[in-house]
């Protein structure tokens, strides 16, 4: 029994972290929207819907229960984090 419920977490962990990866690549195509300028009503339409998303994503993940949300979460943080540093990897290496 133990066993099936670590699983089903590494489910959630897993969800969560390709749920971050697809809300960072849409937030990437929100920013160069923006930058643009020439784009900005699809720009506040991306922007609503990425954040609208995010809301229902959690809301239905947590319907399962908290430990699932937590996984979900911290799959969702780890690709966030992992990001992030890239991304100052890089910034770093031009400089």
């Amino acid at each position: 029994m133990m066993r099936a419920e670590g699983v089903k977490l590494m489910i959630f962990l897993a969800l969560g972290a390709l749920f971050g990866a697809a809300y960072l690549a849409a937030l990437e195509w929100n920013v160069r929207l923006y930058c643009r300028g020439s784009s900005t009503p699809l720009a506040l339409l991306i922007h609503a819907l990425r954040l609208l998303g995010t809301a229902a994503v959690f809301v239905a993940i947590a319907q399962a229960g908290a430990a699932p949300l937590l996984a979900a979460s911290l799959g969702f943080q780890c690709v966030r984090i992992c990001a992030v540093g890239a991304n100052r990897r890089s910034s770093e290496a031009l400089s």
